[in-house]
């Protein structure tokens, strides 16, 4: 190898076009360069004119070499002398050939002259480590792995490198360093199984190309397989979303930690650079584990923020980093995630005015294509032809319209309640089934932004749960991703819900969709990739009775005393509890009964629950679930409610199925009401043989509850003003409207509840002609 040029001389003869040579080069320039040469190189040239004095232009026919000077005269033989500079940064490994050309005035008689040079570079290559990546990872996981790149004559220099999605998605490879690049340092390269189905092999490549050496590129080919089930380290959820919501703090979020082989396997927890609104609560662990993400959204002036962590374990397996988002919170939509009409179906709504002034609503409807999943404008016909749009409802009121249900095939969606004031309620849709039988569930409108929860699910004894999910977004594809555990906390499966188009809709049994759930029971959780979901479980029972029931949220986390206001146990009565530890360390959890006694009072009540289970020693699982089911082995039906006591956030509902001989089985939902508010609304409805009854629970230790009741119709004039007879500490009662206050007989609309005193905890129950009946919560009122 040679560092200057090496000059051999020649003559050189002129090209003449037949005419006697006159102009004659020398010396012939060749040129070897060490590879990765970026210096300009000079090499002199003459010349020599053997003729007649004449002026000339000096050209070169590459942009690597230009010759000086570039014009001028030549005197009647006469030496000239020129420099030729080549740039040898353009150019790559291998010969380079080109010509420096002087060409004589025209008329001078004289042809042009030629100069050969020669430029021999020695070849630079890239060497990679390793020469191709192969990623195998959990489905939702991510994973980073390093190549190194460097030059094949150990030089640094910067280089440039790009990634290509060959196939899949465009983003699921990434590099999680960011340029420039230098040869000889490891470039971190990130794959992604986000969206992608189990089972699926997708491939890209990196592209590197050397930004001083012209030419010089190489290629990294790279593969992603998403296994079927977890491998090594697993991270549950794969993202985390946070929202602000004014003052309001966003709960700290669960995450788990586990290795899939049921290794116990050290690992650390790192946060990315500048994200110290966010804590972990811990900083290093062993599998199997739970911890706590919190996002401090006081310090986040400038929204929407992304953040990462990153779990390394100690053995030396690859990494795997969990993207955090954090945005303004949304703007709400009040939605009823499951609306169903025609083929036996029927569906109500009945919407609350919360506020203190009239408020004006409309319902619009999205009918679902199950093979899709899309939705489009629908206008189910109404009972009575009523209007859904400009519905003016009064102060302290409520309006219901319902679905006429004339269609032989049934249609479904959901449903969205348009208002800019605060409103709630709920929808009960009502299935009569080709033998008559008669079945009814209620459907809470609800506007929490539901991007992580949980929903217990059981299949067993064959029991069925359902969910329904509605898309509330109308730019953003929903991608909703799932992990199951089963009743003691292990991982089933990480899995996917088909994609939901914005504004989309989708309804299915859990062991339809996903076979593996067949014969099981457990947990789902949920989290939210993109788009902005609304979810609602049903439960399907053998004899056919159906209820719905609440996915617990995990993006709210409102704060107070919990109970049951209404369970009942014995004759025709079961009550299942389920429980749900929102939490990240075990739960542990007790129920305490209190039985309806003389005046309204309690006393404490033991329900024996099948397996011998112990209420008042439950330990629940990190974001799990557990059910109870009573045995019921009172020959009469006795009454109460319930108290959940825990010191972690426990959520849940309970099932209280009526069975009599000769009648379908009929169950309803009664959420685990959380904390007391002092006023509430409840929706009423006394005609057509309807029948509305109202349980109230008093969880004062300390202070009798004293309550008034306002009754409004639906045009918010006042029915009547009462208070009722006062309840005793952790007094019950439970009564039909009709039976206490005759005058309510054949009417419809709201009750207002007022608390005086005491802690009330109120839960309403609908009961059609038919014997099906339902229960919805009441609905807090502006303070």
């Amino acid at each position: 190898m040679r560092l200057a040029p090496v000059l051999v001389f020649a003559l050189c003869l002129p090209f003449t076009f037949g005419q006697a040579p006159l102009l004659f080069w020398s010396p012939a320039i060749s040129i070897s360069l060490p590879a990765g040469s970026t210096a300009a190189l000079t090499a002199p040239a003459t010349l020599t004119n053997f003729g007649g004095a004449f002026s000339y232009v000096a050209t070169s026919d590459q942009p690597w070499m230009s010759v000086s000077p570039a014009s001028g005269t030549i005197g009647a033989t006469s030496p000239q002398s020129f420099v030729i500079t080549i740039q040898p940064a353009q150019l790559a490994g291998g010969t380079w050939t080109g010509k420096i050309t002087v060409t004589p005035s025209v008329g001078s008689g004289t042809a042009p002259a030629t100069l050969d040079v020669t430029i021999q570079v020695e070849a630079l290559s890239f060497v990679f480590n390793p020469s191709v990546l192969e990623f195998t990872i959990s489905p939702e996981s991510t994973e980073a792995k390093p190549v190194t790149i460097t030059l094949s004559d150990g030089t640094t220099r910067p280089i440039s490198a790009t990634v290509v999605a060959l196939s899949g998605p465009a983003n699921w490879l990434t590099f999680t360093n960011n340029s420039p690049f230098i040869s000889n340092e490891a470039i971190q390269v990130r794959a992604s199984a986000a969206g992608l189905d189990p089972g699926m092999v997708v491939t890209g490549e990196i592209r590197v190309t050397g930004t001083t050496v012209a030419g010089l590129t190489g290629t990294i080919p790279v593969k992603l397989t998403v296994a079927n089930q977890g491998v090594g380290f697993t991270v549950i959820p794969s993202q985390l979303n946070y929202y602000v919501f004014g003052t309001v703090q966003p709960p700290p979020q669960l995450v788990q930690v586990l290795a899939i082989d049921g290794r116990t396997m050290f690992f650390d927890l790192f946060q990315s650079a500048g994200s110290t609104p966010m804590s972990l609560s811990i900083s290093s662990g062993v599998t199997p584990m739970f911890f706590q993400a919190q996002m401090d959204t006081s310090s986040t002036p400038t929204l929407p923020r992304e953040d990462s962590f990153r779990v390394t374990p100690r053995d030396g397996s690859a990494a795997v980093i969990t993207p955090v988002k954090t945005a303004l919170e949304p703007t709400r939509v009040n939605a009823i995630p499951q609306v169903a009409d025609g083929g036996g179906f029927q569906t109500s709504i009945t919407v609350v005015n919360n506020e203190q002034v009239p408020v004006q609503v409309a319902v619009k409807f999205y009918k679902s294509d199950p093979a899709t999943r899309a939705t489009s404008p629908w206008t189910p016909p109404m009972e009575g032809n009523a209007a859904v749009e400009n519905i003016q409802i009064p102060v302290g009121s409520s309006w219901t319209v319902q679905t006429a249900g004339t269609s032989s095939v049934i249609s479904s969606g959901w449903a969205e309640v348009v208002s800019d004031k605060r409103v709630s309620g709920l929808a009960v849709f009502r299935q009569v089934q080709p033998d008559g039988r008669i079945q009814e569930a209620a459907v809470p409108i609800n506007n929490g932004l539901m991007q992580r929860n949980l929903l217990p699910f059981d299949n067993t004894n064959s029991f069925v749960t359902s969910m329904a999910v509605a898309n509330l977004s109308s730019t953003e594809v929903g991608k909703v991703r799932v992990a199951f555990r089963d009743p003691a906390g292990k991982l089933i499966r990480i899995d996917r819900l088909k994609d939901i188009p914005a504004r989309g809709h989708t309804a299915f049994e859990l062991n339809k969709e996903f076979p593996y759930l067949g014969g099981l029971s457990g947990t789902a959780d949920f989290w939210v990739l993109g788009g902005n979901i609304s979810v609602l479980g049903l439960r399907f029972s053998p004899s056919g009775a159906f209820t719905s029931f609440e996915v617990q949220s995990l993006n709210r986390r409102p704060g107070g005393k919990k109970a049951i206001p209404q369970v009942a146990d014995g004759g025709e009565f079961r009550t299942n509890i389920t429980l749900v530890n929102n939490d990240a360390a075990p739960a542990q959890v007790r129920l305490r009964f209190w039985k309806d006694a003389a005046n309204n009072g309690t006393a404490p009540w033991t329900i024996a629950f099948e397996g011998g289970v112990n209420p008042d020693a439950i330990t629940i699982p990190p974001g799990n679930s557990v059910t109870l089911r009573s045995s019921g082995v009172s020959p009469t039906v006795l009454s109460g409610w319930a108290e959940v006591l825990s010191d972690q956030y426990v959520t849940g509902f309970a099932v209280f199925r009526r069975s009599l001989p000769g009648s379908p089985d009929q169950e309803a939902a009664v959420p685990v009401n959380i904390a007391t508010p002092f006023r509430s609304i409840l929706p009423f409805d006394n005609t057509a043989g309807f029948t509305t009854s109202v349980a109230m629970a008093n969880l004062s230790a300390v202070v009798p509850s004293q309550v008034n009741l306002t009754f409004r119709d639906a045009q918010g004039l006042r029915i009547l003003e009462t208070v009722l007879p006062e309840l005793p500490l952790q007094g019950h009662k439970a009564f039909e409207l009709t039976n206490l206050f005759p005058v309510l007989n054949g009417k419809s609309g709201s009750m207002e509840i007022s608390v005086i005193s005491g802690e009330i905890s109120v839960l309403g129950l609908r009961f059609a002609p038919s014997g099906a009946y339902t229960s919805f919560r009441a609905q807090p009122l502006v303070q």
